[in-house]
């Protein structure tokens, strides 16, 4: 099990022990694409499940390292040309998972990087449910093209899933 599935999982139990609303949501295989050496932009995958009994609502994303943080769609027209648009919003139902990969486009987009992100750093990136718990933190590590395409260790399934 990796730190970061580890540190996200604590958080979402020390939530439910302290006997907050707060959903029990995980975030695993968070990695963050190492941008060209001049750009202001980077995208993120990660899979994020709700072990609640409850749908629960990302309500806001934020970031140190970026000006704007949200969810983005890519897609392939029958002309071959590719289109992005923002998410209107994420709503996880009871057991759901959802994954963010290159394989169905979804990802995380940071824009206004506030410094050069280098393989190998690690990138918080905060995001609040509605239930009224404080927000959790998703470090994302920030890998090669390369490195992203072989998949964290033990995200090889997360990474090749369509949600």
């Amino acid at each position: 099990m990796g730190t970061e599935h580890v540190k996200c999982l604590l958080v979402a139990l020390a939530c439910a022990c302290a006997g907050t609303a707060h959903a029990a949501v995980e975030f695993t295989c968070g990695s963050l694409l190492a941008p060209a050496r001049d750009a202001t932009s980077a995208v993120a995958y990660f899979a994020v499940t709700n072990y609640e009994r409850e749908e629960r609502e990302l309500l806001k994303i934020t970031s140190s390292a970026a000006t704007w943080v949200r969810l983005q769609q890519n897609s392939v027209d029958a002309n071959g040309v590719e289109h992005s648009w923002p998410m209107a919003s994420l709503r996880l139902r009871p057991g759901q998972t959802v994954r963010f990969s290159l394989q169905n486009g979804k990802h995380l987009l940071l824009e206004g990087l506030s410094e050069r992100l280098r393989p190998g750093m690690r990138v918080p990136v905060s995001l609040q449910f509605d239930g009224g718990g404080p927000p959790v933190t998703l470090l994302l590590v920030v890998r090669t093209s390369k490195q992203l395409q072989a998949g964290p260790p033990g995200c090889a399934a997360a990474a090749s899933s369509a949600d």
